[in-house]
């Protein structure tokens, strides 16, 4: 935020920030993926093949 560049970050950083990071990063990659097959049409003709119960 304040104009460093990443590598900057990645020198700087240590291990728990780099730890941390990658924790996100990743958690971020799963939620874009979850969202991509979410709305994708396999799980909208599988959603629409189940019975209601409530």
């Amino acid at each position: 935020m304040d104009g460093h560049s990443i590598v900057e970050f990645l020198t700087g950083a240590d291990a728990t920030t780099l730890a941390f990071t990658f924790s996100r990063v990743l958690h971020l990659s799963a939620v874009w993926g979850a969202m991509t097959l979410m709305f994708s049409p396999m799980a909208n003709a599988y959603f629409r093949s189940v019975r209601r119960t409530a």
